[in-house]
């Protein structure tokens, strides 16, 4: 035989060994919880049913389908014939390979030689390039849409009740300060009540002062009363940054500057400015005239982005340095100002116009492009979020949250959950989607992805904004007095 047909072979039984294991394999690379039909068990999923009394996986067979499996390894090590594995559906690790062929494992094979799938792969490719697909071998594993990609593994402790890290079950999730509500969460200057963070309340507001507009950034937090902007750090005492005689109606900060939408007061009917983190600044001259009813103003990097009513309803870029890149329209014609996000790349927005709800994204260094569809035919899309993988909307009047890839899908959008009220806005941290509401159960909410659980976790009066900054989420209180508050999220 060939030095050639000799790799190929060679190339074959390692993987037809390692089919016998990848079952067990592709579990374990996949974080809980699980799918229908499988169990957690020791922080992986198995097939339902398998899992040890102790949650380890010591007695699992290399299969993961009970005791058989042991004899299937013996009669590998013996080089023995490779018996057919039951893959689990989704992702049959060995389906690639068709074991009716009745291939043997070479005498010389040793399967506690610890083959790993690498090697696998690297032998495969060691065949000539006409032949390489035979060895093709898939571990995918179908997973839960509505799952992030990692969640913390559950531990067999009494309810309520963790081990984080430590050999026996003795924290209690529900008070612990370092470790509320699960193992790491530290509750920073708040305190762990019935396994939440519980909010503290920043700055209280003159009674009546209402809309709350307010932003924040790492050290301080910044309100506005009518044309006022004021700052409190968060040990200091409330200063007055700057007075206008407009209406400011929305406020972004970074670590340098506030960035406010305001109306009238030197504006034509609205606009963009800016004004320094000093107490008795100036602003500077507008940043961007826009239509009166323009809104959702995000800060992303070196740029502000917002719906201006201008255009049939634009999605803008404003540089926040001017003369270093005109502010443009990115795309026009979009309806009426709902929600906005933005990361690195791409700013995506929800719209309703002629009756259609979508939601879309364009790069945020388009220039005379077109936007991409990301989800269409929904019910009065509002509020939207992203993370690193998704963009997240509410819809109206049902209060549904949905979800689907940034980069969009063939597949229909995902339904999280329903929350409890009419949803005003939204944000995302990758593991939760944090909900604000106006009316029915009036609060923050969060629904958290791993746990398929909505909570709510600080009750108040009308929230219409929250900033997620440095490990917290900030969010107003329309009670009265209106108050800013806070917690460690």
């Amino acid at each position: 035989m060939s030095w050639r047909w000799q790799v190929l072979a060679l190339g074959w039984a390692i993987v037809l060994l390692t089919g016998a294991c990848s079952r067990r394999l592709a579990l374990q690379g996949r974080p809980c919880p699980c799918s229908s039909g499988y169990d957690c068990c020791g922080g992986v999923c198995v097939a339902a049913g398998t899992c040890p009394p102790d949650g380890g996986l010591a007695d699992l067979d290399a299969s993961g389908d009970g005791p058989a499996g042991d004899a299937a390894a013996s009669d590998l090590a013996a080089g023995g014939e490779v018996p057919v594995v039951d893959a689990p559906a989704g992702g049959e690790a060995a389906r690639a390979v068709d074991t009716a062929m009745g291939v043997d494992a070479p005498a010389g094979v040793d399967t506690a030689m610890g083959v790993d799938m690498a090697m696998a792969v690297d032998m495969a490719m060691a065949v000539d390039a006409t032949m390489a697909d035979t060895a093709t071998v898939d571990t995918a594993v179908a997973v839960d849409a509505s799952a992030p990609a990692m969640c913390p593994a559950p531990e067999s402790c009494d309810l309520n009740m963790a081990r984080c890290g430590g050999a026996a079950c003795t924290v209690q999730l529900t008070t612990d300060h370092d470790n509320c509500g699960q193992c790491g969460h530290n509750c920073r200057d708040g305190e762990c009540q019935d396994g939440l963070c519980q909010p503290r309340t920043l700055v209280t507001l003159p009674a009546g002062s209402t809309p709350v507009v307010f932003t924040a950034n790492a050290t301080a937090v910044y309100w506005a009363l009518g044309g006022t902007i004021h700052g409190k750090t968060f040990t200091g005492n409330p200063v007055t940054i700057t007075t206008t005689s407009g209406q400011i109606t929305e406020m972004v900060a970074d670590e340098a500057f506030i960035y406010f939408l305001q109306k009238q007061g030197g504006c034509s009917q609205a606009c963009v400015r800016k004004v320094a983190i000093t107490p008795g600044s100036t602003p500077g001259p507008p940043l961007e005239e826009v239509g009166a009813a323009s809104a959702n103003l995000v800060l992303a990097g070196d740029a502000l982005y917002l719906f201006d009513e201008f255009a049939g309803g634009a999605i803008d870029r404003i540089p926040t340095t001017p003369g270093t890149e005109p502010p443009r329209h990115l795309a026009e014609d979009q309806g009426p100002a709902l929600g906005i996000a933005v990361d690195d790349q791409y700013v995506y927005w929800a719209s309703n116009k002629s009756g259609s709800g979508v939601v879309k994204r364009i790069r945020i260094d388009s220039v005379n492009s077109s936007p991409q569809t990301l989800a269409g035919g929904l019910a009065d899309p509002r509020a939207v979020a992203v993370d690193a993988e998704n963009v997240y909307w509410t819809e109206n009047p049902s209060d549904l949250i949905r979800m689907t890839p940034k980069g969009g899908s063939i597949a229909p959008p995902t339904t999280l959950t329903q929350s409890w009220g009419f949803n005003a806005t939204l944000m995302a941290d990758g593991h939760a989607v944090y909900i604000a509401n106006w009316f029915g159960q009036r609060g923050v909410q969060r629904y958290d992805r791993c746990r398929n659980e909505l909570s709510l976790l600080a009750p108040a009066a009308n929230v219409t904004s929250m900033v997620l900054s440095n490990g917290y989420l900030y969010f107003n209180d329309e009670s009265n007095p209106p108050t800013v508050r806070r917690f460690a999220y």
